[in-house]
């Protein structure tokens, strides 16, 4: 009968044609040497890194991914394996980490979705999420379909589209309602979207968040304070600031704290 958790939790291997990478290889040979041999450092190390975690070796395995990590190599199948292995350890907020960073580079790659689903319904939190208001929501799914390059290609072709437009009165001297109102919403929609842009770009840069890698944290009101509330591993949450050795956090229900640097990892 087929494992269906042992398929899922294999590790990703990109579909790469091996004249692909035979190509790549030469490529890097010819542009840079030590540029090269950094590649091929990383690709051991995480081919290695895959071999340990078929055995069942996840300590060994994550010590494969991170030298590959060292050599300055990331990519979504590493993140992703990264997750896979910390699975294993049952270390869940480290799980929920690399697989949070591994969905900018995946995006909904089936497997993804599914990996992190299993582990969020296998956090134990009393911590309800607060509602997003629905202007929020619009804009986190707008965000979510282009990242802020794409919205910023868009609003570029729409400038010159109704540059064009323009140049075509300027050339011909011909009044036309239906091309002056084309060259008006092309460049209202570039307007637009240029702000648009800007603000996924600035939100991008801003909206930085955190999970608690610990078996429990404290939460306290002050960085030296007393605990008034214990978040459980695998919480997701944002961060506002840092007053080492804390780091001034939000909770998902909205609530303010500060939690210990060392009970949380990036993402």
């Amino acid at each position: 009968m087929l494992d269906l958790d042992r398929v899922l939790m294999a590790p990703y291997r990109s579909k790469v044609h091996p004249a692909c990478i035979f190509l790549v290889v030469i490529t890097a040979t010819l542009l840079v040497q030590s540029t090269f041999g950094q590649i091929i450092d990383a690709t051991r190390a995480l081919e290695e890194g895959n071999g340990m975690y078929l055995q069942g070796a996840y300590h060994e395995a994550l010590e494969h991914y991170q030298e590959a990590l060292s050599h300055g190599y990331t990519s979504g199948a590493l993140l992703f394996n990264m997750g896979n292995a910390y699975y294993r350890l049952d270390e869940r907020g480290q799980a929920i980490r690399f697989y949070e960073k591994a969905r900018p580079l995946l995006g909904d790659e089936p497997r993804l979705i599914h990996n992190l689903g299993l582990v969020q319904s296998q956090v134990s939190s009393p911590i309800a999420s607060r509602p997003e208001p629905i202007w929020q929501q619009w804009w986190r799914a707008t965000l979510g379909m282009r990242n802020p390059w794409g919205i910023f290609a868009a609003a570029a072709v729409l400038y010159v589209i109704a540059f064009g437009l323009f140049a075509h009165r300027m050339w011909t001297r011909k009044r036309n309602s239906w091309l002056r109102r084309a060259r008006a919403a092309s460049l209202a929609a570039a307007l637009v979207l240029f702000v648009c842009a800007y603000g996924a770009s600035a939100d991008a840069a801003t909206d930085l968040s955190a999970v608690v890698i610990s078996p429990s944290a404290g939460l306290t009101e002050t960085p030296d304070g007393p605990v008034v509330l214990v978040v459980a591993e695998g919480v997701i949450v944002e961060i506002l600031g840092r007053d080492e050795p804390h780091i001034e956090v939000r909770l998902p229900n909205g609530v303010h704290g500060f939690l210990s640097q060392e009970s949380l990892g990036e993402i």
